[in-house]
């Protein structure tokens, strides 16, 4: 639907993009090493995602249904809490 062609053109063509082609390599350089790797990929399960990538898609999709922020956010915590959502988005992406 709808929301997820924003989602996935904006937040994820655009702006992840920045995050993990312009702003890692400057936080975590270019290495290839399983410390470098390892490092990208806990930031990025563990602050980048419960804190951008997720409420990004929550709040595209109150845009789209037309409820507010304070809804979607209201949704993603019991998503989170009362759901498991950031267990079951670490069990399939975290590698």
């Amino acid at each position: 639907n709808f929301s997820y062609i924003l989602y996935g053109g904006i937040y994820q063509g655009i702006c992840q993009h920045i995050i993990f082609n312009e702003i890692f390599p400057l936080i975590f350089g270019d290495g290839r090493d399983i410390i470098t790797v390892a490092s990208k990929v806990l930031f990025d399960s563990l602050v980048i995602s419960p804190f951008i990538c997720l409420p990004v898609a929550y709040l595209v999709k109150s845009m789209v249904y037309q409820f507010t922020i304070q809804e979607a956010m209201h949704r993603y915590r019991a998503d989170v809490t009362e759901n498991g959502l950031l267990l079951k988005y670490w069990k399939i992406w975290v590698p």
